[in-house]
């Protein structure tokens, strides 16, 4: 029965079937065994096939490969007129990647009926049942495959596919897939499953301990398949246990930026790169990690020592503003209060004095944005704040020309507290409002 995890296999396996480390020979319904090795009689018996050069054709497949069915099936729907029985066998991973196995089915059977000695029906009908887990029939397909058409480049790959699938047949999946491309240099459907029998290897090798195996490994999955996410991950993560914190955070930031959900994983390393650059006495560097890892969802306990380090700048940052607002230089006091809230957003005095400081240089609308989140962020904290900031939200909100809001704020504040110690100013500020 056909199951997501199937279909997910089916997708992988329509760009020459890439399966992750997860996939155990348990998952494939196998219990390691490998596939008979193909025995090639030299190169010469495995002279490249031909095939469509056309640009639409070798677009399509390279779409396919990379798992691009929208643009794949915009290519199919007008193809290359040459590609013969391959226009099956591509129609087929395009099903494949669609989930819909009774078309994969139809399709090979399409192709096979057309020509039962082209390797390419037997390669592509073994990879696309080895993703779907059907490991014994995607033998029997390249046992056909032999007795028909002999050793070939396209059997190959598809034997390397096999492996792949199977427990510790990265290695030897790797090297069938080598063998395969210098016996056909363009031989299609093979860079994404090279990419994932390297990304198996470099896993392997972290495991084992070998962190620089392991880098060699994850460069070149992401220099075959530059766009699978997993190689890229596996990428930062090698380049993490190296001690290439930036380098690691600038893979996870690109993907963050793609819209991969690693927030949680990017800022747990944030948090690792902010402490290792105040270890190295990079201060500046260091707190900006400790802002990003924040930002990114980290609670103060999960910040742990960031935490106190950010809210230790802040309040240093802040009293450098008192002291240029002594100074009456106005801007190096917004500067600095500003440094403070950047480090520390629930800092209500820094946001206050900020608020004084914009109101002071006359801008009005952005000292009433600042005074109005302390007046939100204290009644949500039960803060009884010392000054009647309402009353110099009120202020600010006229000055800017919002004359409704003024009256909003001082009427919602008299309705909370009528009898207030600021009461009595809040009405005749209010009256003063009146038209």
């Amino acid at each position: 029965m056909e199951t997501p995890r199937t279909r997910r296999l089916a997708r992988l396996a329509a760009g020459a079937g890439l399966l992750f480390a997860a996939l155990t020979a348990a998952a494939c319904g196998d219990e390691g065994s490998e596939a008979p090795a193909l025995r090639a009689g030299g190169e010469a018996t495995l002279a490249p096939r031909a095939r469509s050069s056309a640009a639409g054709a070798v677009e399509l497949r390279s779409l396919l490969e990379f798992g691009h069915l929208e643009r794949a099936r915009a290519l199919l729907a007008d193809p290359p007129a040459d590609l013969g029985v391959e226009l099956d066998l591509l129609r087929a991973r395009a099903a494949a990647l669609a989930g819909d196995a009774t078309r994969v089915g139809r399709r090979i059977e399409a192709a096979r009926a057309v020509d039962g000695a082209d390797p390419r029906v037997y390669a592509t009908a073994a990879e696309l049942h080895a993703a779907a887990g059907r490991l014994e029939t995607a033998r029997a397909e390249l046992q056909r495959g032999r007795e028909a058409c002999g050793p070939t480049a396209e059997l190959l790959r598809a034997q390397a596919v096999v492996l792949l699938c199977g427990q510790g047949g990265a290695a030897a999946g790797l090297r069938l897939l080598e063998q395969a491309r210098a016996a056909d240099p363009q031989l299609p459907f093979t860079a994404r499953a090279s990419s994932q029998a390297h990304l198996l290897l470099g896993r392997d090798a972290l495991a084992a301990r070998a962190p620089t195996e392991a880098f060699d490994h994850a460069l070149r999955a992401v220099a075959l398949d530059p766009g699978d996410v997993d190689a890229r991950r596996f990428l930062a993560d090698v380049r993490g246990a190296r001690g290439e914190l930036e380098e690691a955070l600038a893979i996870l930031e690109e993907l963050v930026a793609e819209g991969r959900p690693l927030e949680a994983e990017l800022a747990m390393l944030c948090r690792r790169a902010a402490l290792a650059s105040i270890v190295r006495g990079e201060r500046e560097r260091g707190l900006e990690r400790f802002v990003r890892a924040r930002d990114l969802g980290l609670s103060p306990e999960e910040l742990g020592s960031g935490a106190t380090i950010l809210a230790g700048a802040a309040a240093a940052a802040e009293e450098e503003g008192l002291a240029a607002y002594e100074r009456d230089d106005l801007s190096v006091a917004a500067e600095r209060f500003e440094r403070a809230l950047h480090l520390d957003p629930g800092r209500l005095a820094a946001r206050n004095h900020l608020a004084v400081v914009l109101f002071r240089a006359e801008d009005f609308e952005g000292a009433a944005r600042h005074w109005a989140r302390v007046l939100a962020d204290a009644r949500a904290g039960g803060v009884e704040l010392p000054e009647p900031v309402h009353l110099n939200l009120a202020r600010a909100l006229s000055r800017s020309g919002d004359a409704d809001g003024a009256r909003a704020v001082l009427a919602a504040d008299l309705e909370r507290a009528p009898d207030g110690p600021w009461a009595e100013e809040s009405r005749r500020a209010l009256g003063a409002l009146d038209p």
